[in-house]
């Protein structure tokens, strides 16, 4: 391990429970710098309290889907979901106008460098909303991708399938989602690049605690 490693995380749906697990593995792993890959907000029930722990970590974080809707809903009171917990209506209702202004306002891409090495943080994927990269892609796609964007590793998230794709010169992680699980695993899933011995590396990492959220539906 270098000092050069980065965490990735992405898809916390407001659990802030979730949330602070896996950030308490990544400081027990010694990793210091991060990045995130979108969809702070919504399904959870502290998407206030996740965006401002989120902001006081000053990771670079790449705008989700759900945070881009949550930022374009406007207060409701009165409307038939502001009564259903984890909604949009429900959830805007529970930040402040300045969470949604940082919401609306974050990029679409964010690039870091891990070492000498080109990293591209995406949500869906690198070529914005509307194109989101599933999870089927083989080694030359991303060899590809990673060429076009001139970056040697982009990072996703949005499918909450933890994946590692690597090329002959293209690296593509997906850390998986932090807030939410499936019945069969509720432990929350991060990731971490980094630069060892003139290569850049990957790895996907689960938390030691079943604290993710079953996703309805």
């Amino acid at each position: 391990m270098s000092a050069q490693r980065l965490a990735l995380i992405a898809d916390v749906h407001a659990n802030l429970a979730a949330l602070d697990a896996t950030l308490a593995a990544i400081s027990s792993a010694g990793i210091a710098r991060g990045a995130v890959a979108g969809d702070l907000v919504t399904r959870g029930r502290r998407p206030e309290e996740v965006v401002r722990r989120v902001r006081a970590l000053g990771w670079p974080v790449a705008q989700g889907n759900t945070d881009r809707k949550l930022a374009a809903t406007r207060r409701s009171p009165d409307h038939p979901r502001a009564g259903q917990p984890g909604s949009r209506r429900w959830s805007r209702l529970r930040v402040t106008n300045g969470t949604v202004d940082y919401l609306a306002e974050l990029p679409i891409l964010a690039r870091v460098m891990v070492g000498p090495w080109r990293i591209l943080i995406a949500h869906e994927g690198p070529d914005g909303p509307g194109h989101p990269l599933g999870t089927h892609l083989d080694g030359d796609e991303v060899d590809a991708l990673a060429a076009r964007h001139e970056v040697d590793a982009i990072v996703v998230g949005h499918t909450h399938q933890p994946q590692i794709v690597r090329g002959a010169t293209g690296l593509l992680i997906n850390p998986g989602s932090v807030g939410e699980g499936t019945p069969s695993e509720r432990r929350p899933s991060w990731g971490w690049l980094d630069s060892e011995d003139g290569r850049l590396t990957a790895g996907l990492e689960r938390v030691p605690a079943e604290v993710a959220d079953l996703r309805d539906g």
